[in-house]
Formats: structure tokens, C-alpha cells, sequence
């Protein structure tokens, strides 16, 4: 295990607590109590202070990274965000959001990239500075879904309870205006239901692509019988 600045990690057995912990957003959720070496302590949504969400994946060892983001990159969506109106208390929230919880993981694999591409060429050493990690080449592949979850979350606008809607539209000119914040804040079953069905959709467009990531040995070459194993499970589901 390794320890840095404000980062401790700990061995632990992954349960559905630590998944909600994982998912509670401060000032929205309540944090979740977890067992800790020294009793219990209370924790939420890791991204306030994690600004590099690949590093906990790379320095325990791995050898490629599989991310899968949740912002759709369109040109549509980027022209619909442009506006003379001044914004209103729900988009700067949303933006808010945006920036804790979305941007870091397509820039840490930017650097990656990079990183990559500086030991390929030669121009940085594998072997790294005394008293640190030795720096390794690893394969990433990084997926987003095909759908403006923003705009899929104002679709649904009418599936929160009253209460919440009221709280929300009082915060935005309209649900267009409060659409990103309506994203973080929706887990009726239609709107969770809708997400699996785009999970589904986009990861059958893309199977051959990301069987190639997983199943390719270290060498680069496929592994036998890997072929049909992600195919079939899509299969089954359907």
C-alpha cells in the first residue's frame, strides 16, 4: 500500500457501503460510515480532493486502464452551451460539479497519453528518480456515452419528488437551465433504468474495440478464447 499528502489507502474489503460512500456528493448526500483501522469514520464523494483519479489504479499496479466517463463529448451539446443570458444558480452549480466530478479523468488520461508517448520516444527514463515509483508505458482505453446525460436528466425532470423539483427549479430559469445539476441529483428508477439501457447500447457499438483492450495479452497479442466472452454476456442480457 502507499501513503501520500492528505492520502492514505488502506486494504478493505469492497462492499455496497463503500459504493454509496463513493457516491455521496457533499452538501447533497449524507456521508456513509465506514469501518476504519481505528473504529469507524464517515466518508463521501472522493473526487473533491482526488485530482488525478488515475493514480490510485496505477501505483497498486496495473498494466492498462479501462475508464468509462459519463460526459458525452458532442459538438451539439458545446454549441447549445453558448448563451448572452446571465447564468443562473443551477448551471453555476452544475458547473460546479462538472469540474470536481468529470474533467479530471479525460485530462489524467491526456497525461497519460503523454507520458506514453515521452517513453516511447526516449525522452524520459523508465527507471524514474531515486526513491520513486519506477514509470511504466500503460494501455488505456476511455469510453463516454453517446447521449447528453444532461438532457436525458431534463427528460426525467418529472420523475424527482415535488419537493426536490421545486427546490431545483427555484435555483434556474427553466429545466433546461437546471438540467446539469438534475443529473447529480437523479436516481429514480426510469432515469438509472435509461442509463444501463445507453451502458448497454454503447458498449455493444464498441465490443470489438474493447474486447481487443481486455483480452490482449502483454505483448499486445489477443488471448485465446477471450473473444466471445464480453460478445456472449451482451448477448445473454438481451
Amino acid at each position: 500500500m502507499w501513503n501520500r499528502s492528505r492520502r492514505v489507502t488502506l486494504a478493505t474489503k469492497i462492499t455496497i457501503d463503500h459504493v454509496c460512500a463513493s457516491a455521496a456528493i457533499s452538501l447533497v448526500f449524507q456521508p456513509v460510515r465506514l469501518k476504519v483501522a481505528k473504529g469507524t469514520a464517515y466518508f463521501g464523494d472522493g473526487c473533491l480532493r482526488l485530482q488525478q483519479p488515475l493514480s490510485p489504479v496505477i501505483r497498486l499496479g496495473a498494466e492498462r486502464v479501462f475508464g468509462i466517463g459519463v460526459r458525452g463529448e458532442t459538438l451539439e451539446h458545446q454549441e447549445e452551451a453558448a448563451s448572452n443570458e446571465e447564468p443562473s444558480l443551477a448551471q453555476v452549480m452544475g458547473v460546479l460539479f462538472n469540474v470536481m466530478f468529470l474533467d479530471h479523468l479525460a485530462t489524467d488520461v491526456e497525461h497519460l497519453a503523454r507520458l506514453n508517448k515521452l517513453l516511447r520516444n526516449g525522452q524520459i527514463s523508465q527507471l524514474g528518480i531515486e526513491d520513486c515509483e519506477r514509470i511504466r508505458p500503460l494501455a488505456t482505453l476511455l469510453i463516454a456515452p453517446t447521449v447528453d446525460l444532461s438532457e436525458l436528466a431534463r427528460q426525467h425532470q418529472k420523475d424527482m419528488p415535488y419537493l426536490i423539483q421545486y427546490f431545483v427549479n427555484g435555483l434556474g430559469r427553466d429545466a433546461a437551465a437546471c438540467s446539469d445539476l438534475m443529473s447529480y441529483l437523479l436516481f429514480t428508477p426510469r432515469y438509472t433504468r435509461a442509463l444501463l439501457e445507453i451502458g448497454y447500447h454503447d458498449a455493444e457499438t464498441r465490443i470489438d474495440e474493447i474486447e481487443e483492450f481486455l483480452f490482449a495479452s502483454s505483448d499486445g497479442t489477443s488471448r485465446p478464447n477471450g473473444d466471445s466472452t464480453a460478445k456472449s454476456r451482451l448477448e445473454r442480457r438481451r
